[in-house]
């Protein structure tokens, strides 16, 4: 990993969930689509490759079987699939300070391996460009620096986001209330059906939409403090590898950890997966824009003024 920088050990086992393969179609490099239109031939898998990326239906790869796995690796070889599925889910960033590495806590089984794993290697090719100016990169350096740090709280880093008393349990008084409210948005069970939404995401984030009428009286509860060590792990994550390129660090820091709070009120017993596929739906436009279509609304969200 010379030259490449990393938050620490890069840590993974695919437990081969086929999730990552769902939602999501792959660009491919202009040279592997030849080979990849022979292996769909091979396959008997029709127009594997439109516009240049893996076709989808309804919602999945073509190259998945019926257990989830893609046929490429397991009938082909795994030498055979597209870069970026072999490299998933490996993020490499090229930033105005170097190149950086990380595993994608959009994968839906990242938290059970994220610990104990082996330490993978990384090969520095397929990297994204995400450059910030200098407002946004001081932004990010406070977060991570925060974040970083032995004594930081899930509670402790949301305070720091956002004005205010602690509440009873440790929130900053009114932001309970104020991300339940947004949750009552009508385009959110629209996106989950959408035809193009992954079955994955789609598991993670339904039981979520479908509790939130609930949640008029705002829950009052935490994620136990192993979930809440992993909402951490997936900020500083979702910060050092710019996945979410469409707001501010702070707005990112803000969300991703909103969405930990949610997954704890609707769907406890599944938090990681429900935490994943919550940060995996952000990258979309349509789907954060149905909480803060307008940068001042995470103002609202974070303050509870106004601007």
């Amino acid at each position: 990993m010379a030259n490449i920088q990393a938050l620490s050990a890069l840590r993974h086992t695919c437990l081969g969930c086929g999730g990552s393969c769902e939602g999501v179609r792959v660009s491919i490099f202009p040279e592997e689509q030849a080979p990849l239109e022979l292996i769909g031939g091979q396959l008997g898998i029709e127009s594997p490759i439109v516009e240049g990326r893996v076709r989808q239906v309804e919602g999945r790869c073509v190259f998945l079987n019926e257990r989830n796995h893609c046929r490429i690796h397991a009938e082909i070889g795994p030498n055979q699939k597209p870069r970026t599925c072999k490299q998933y889910p490996i993020v490499l960033v090229k930033t105005e300070g170097g190149l950086r590495a990380g595993i994608d806590p959009g994968c839906y089984t990242a938290f059970q391996t994220w610990r104990n794993s082996p330490e993978i290697d990384v090969e520095a090719y397929g990297a994204a460009e995400a450059v910030y100016e200098e407002d946004a990169i001081q932004q990010e350096r406070a977060l991570l620096r925060l974040l970083l740090a032995p004594e930081t709280s899930f509670t402790r880093m949301l305070r720091a986001l956002c004005p205010g008393e602690p509440d009873e349990i440790g929130l900053p008084v009114g932001l309970r209330e104020r991300w339940v409210s947004r949750w009552s948005h009508p385009d959110i069970p629209r996106l989950l059906q959408d035809e193009h939404t992954g079955p994955a995401l789609r598991r993670g984030l339904e039981p979520l939409s479908n509790a939130a009428p609930s949640w008029q009286e705002a829950p009052k509860s935490l994620p136990s403090p192993e979930h809440q060590a992993w909402a951490l792990e997936v900020c500083r994550r979702m910060i050092f590898l710019r996945l979410l390129r469409n707001y501010p660090p702070q707005a990112v820091a803000l969300l991703t950890l909103l969405g930990a709070l949610s997954a704890q009120w609707g769907s406890p017993d599944q938090f990681p997966q429900a935490l994943s596929a919550w940060v995996r739906a952000l990258r979309a436009p349509r789907f954060w824009a149905s909480f803060a279509a307008d940068p001042r609304e995470l103002m609202w969200l974070a303050t509870g003024v106004r601007p």
